[in-house]
C-alpha cells in the first residue's frame, strides 16, 4: 500500500503592515531564543569535550604501553596458545592477534617520479586524470568588458572572443534575488555564557 504524503499547510500572507511587525518581533524573538541555546550548546559541547580528553589522556596512555608489552609476548607465545592454526585468539576479554591489513600501493619513490615513468612509457591506462570546471575563471571570462588599451589589444581580442564563445555555448552567471529575514540583535543584548554546565540543575 502506498503511503500518502501530505502537503504542507499554506500559511496565509500577513495582511497588513501591523500584522507583518508582530510575525516579524515574533520571529526574531524565536530566532534570538535558538541562537542563544545554540551557543550554549556550543559552550558545553567544548567544555565536555575536554573533560573528555583530560579523562581519556592517562587510559590511552596506559593502553599503548599495554599494547607494547602485549604484542612482543604474542609473537612468541601465539604458536603454543594457538597451536599454529589460528592468527587471532580470544584471551582476557581481547581479540588478539595478527590480521592482514587493507592492500595499497607501494613504490619506493615518489609518486611524480612514478607518473613521469608511467607518461614516458606510455602507460596512460595506468594514469588517471579529473577533469573539472574552473567556475570561477569561467566566470571572470564571462564578465569580460572591453577596456581600451594600447599596450595588450591581443590579448583584448582573445578575451572578447572567449566571452561570445561561451555565451553562444550556453554557460551564463546565474544570480537570483531571494527573500531573508535576519534577526538584529538588540543594543544590549548579552548571550549568557555557561561556564559550568552543572549549575543548571536543580537540587532535588
Amino acid at each position: 500500500m502506498a503511503i500518502k504524503r501530505r502537503k504542507a499547510e499554506k500559511l496565509p500572507a500577513a495582511q497588513s503592515r501591523e500584522e507583518a511587525i508582530t510575525l516579524l518581533g515574533r520571529y526574531a524573538e524565536l530566532a534570538g531564543r535558538v541562537e542563544a541555546r545554540n551557543q550554549r550548546a556550543e559552550v558545553a559541547i567544548a567544555q565536555m569535550r575536554t573533560e573528555r580528553d583530560k579523562l581519556n589522556e592517562p587510559e590511552e596512555a596506559e593502553l599503548k604501553a599495554i599494547f607494547l608489552q602485549i604484542k612482543p609476548w604474542w609473537a612468541v607465545a601465539a604458536e603454543e596458545i594457538t597451536d599454529g592454526n589460528r592468527k587471532s585468539w580470544e584471551l582476557g576479554g581481547c581479540m588478539i592477534g595478527h590480521r592482514t591489513s587493507t592492500p595499497s600501493l607501494g613504490y619506493s619513490k615518489p609518486e611524480t617520479v612514478a607518473i613521469k615513468l608511467l607518461l614516458e612509457q606510455g602507460w596512460l591506462g595506468l594514469l588517471r586524470v579529473k577533469y573539472e570546471l574552473d567556475k570561477p575563471s569561467i566566470m571572470t571570462a564571462l564578465k569580460f568588458l572591453p577596456v581600451p588599451t594600447a599596450n595588450e589589444p591581443q590579448e583584448q581580442d582573445e578575451a572578447a572572443a572567449a566571452h561570445q564563445q561561451l555565451l553562444s555555448w550556453g554557460f551564463s552567471i546565474v544570480q537570483k534575488e531571494e527573500f531573508f529575514i535576519d534577526r538584529i540583535p538588540p543594543k544590549d543584548e548579552a548571550v549568557a555564557v555557561i561556564v559550568d554546565p552543572q549549575a543548571l540543575q536543580v537540587a532535588a
